[in-house]
C-alpha cells in the first residue's frame, strides 16, 4: 500500500517520463528514492541487456 510520499514521488516519475524527460539511468535513480529498490534494480539489469 502506498503511502501519500511514495504515490507523490510516483506521480513526479510518471510525469517526467510521459514528457520523456528522464534518463535510464535517472529513471533507476529515482526508482530507488522513491522506495522501489527491486523495481530499480529489475530495470537497470533490464536496460543493460538491451
Amino acid at each position: 500500500m502506498e503511502t501519500e510520499v511514495e504515490a507523490g514521488r510516483l506521480a513526479l516519475i510518471e510525469g517526467a517520463l510521459f514528457h520523456n524527460e528522464l534518463t535510464d539511468d535517472a529513471l533507476v535513480i529515482a526508482l530507488r528514492a522513491a522506495g522501489l529498490p527491486e523495481t530499480a534494480r529489475v530495470l537497470n539489469r533490464a536496460l543493460r541487456l538491451r
